[in-house]
């Protein structure tokens, strides 16, 4: 089984989910939201990945990554009185 490191970020990803990156940027649709994206890189879709485990979880739209970054950056207290608040 081959292995690919992604060039930005170094994640480490088997030919499955190569396989899954190239199919969902030609359909260009956002895990998440479901958005349709044209485009790859800056302004278009994301491949996104765990930087603690180098593990890919999908393809994202530039709104979603960015929300995504976001909302890891919060401690756990504040995502749990974030969670908290949200499911009122």
């Amino acid at each position: 089984m081959r292995r690919y490191m992604l060039e930005r970020g170094g994640a480490l990803i088997t030919d499955t989910e190569w396989d899954k990156i190239t199919q969902a940027l030609e359909l260009g649709i956002c895990d998440i939201c479901n958005a349709r994206v044209g485009a790859f890189g800056r302004k278009g879709l994301h491949i996104d990945h765990d930087h603690t485990t180098n593990k890919l979880r999908g393809i994202l739209c530039p709104e979603c990554n960015t929300r995504l970054a976001w909302y890891e950056a919060l401690t756990e207290e504040a995502r749990s009185r974030l969670d908290k608040y949200l499911s009122h």
